[in-house]
């Protein structure tokens, strides 16, 4: 419901061209914040809304900037998603901004606090084969050990841990 809300204050409160400009600016610095706080001050004041307000515009044009990139989604795919929240002209702008921003953003990311994470986690991947003798049944079981945890998974959770890791790779691939 929050991020219904702060998506009606955005229509609300922006022309179609200062949305633009705001989505432009929170990509070109994303995941970083956008606006210092003065420079929030100042939009207030040319919003003509409250800061907290602003704040909400800010934080939900970021937001969107966060799903899309951690979903590494197709600039056609976001327009379509967004047209019912924020009206087509909008969902266009908006899609146009991430297709424009969209492999900075990734890099940044990738190169930020979580892909520098990411390179220096040991991780081992073990797939194994049981049978059941009783039942005569072979079972497909897994164990990925991150950082020295070890996560178990059935076969259908093997299945889908590695179905979500083609997708993520594709959808890289997809953006170079």
């Amino acid at each position: 419901m929050k991020m219904k809300t702060s998506l009606s204050l955005l229509c609300e409160h922006t022309t179609p061209e200062m949305f633009r400009r705001l989505c432009s600016r929170a990509a070109s610095t994303y995941p970083s914040r956008a606006f210092s706080p003065e420079e929030t001050d100042r939009l207030s004041a040319s919003l003509d809304c409250k800061i907290v307000t602003t704040e909400r515009i800010i934080s939900a044009i970021e937001l969107l900037l966060h799903r899309v990139s951690y979903n590494i989604s197709k600039p056609s795919t976001v327009r379509t998603s967004l047209v019912d929240a924020l009206g087509e002209e909008r969902a266009v702008m908006f899609s146009k901004v991430w297709g424009e921003a969209a492999s900075g953003i990734v890099g940044r990311l990738k190169s930020g606090h979580h892909g520098h994470h990411g390179n220096h986690v040991q991780w081992s991947s073990h797939v194994v084969l049981s049978r059941d003798t009783s039942a005569d049944v072979a079972e497909t079981g897994g164990v990925l050990e991150v950082g020295g945890k070890k996560v178990r998974f059935d076969h259908d959770g093997l299945v889908r841990f590695y179905t979500q890791l083609e997708r993520i790779q594709s959808a890289i691939d997809n953006l170079g």
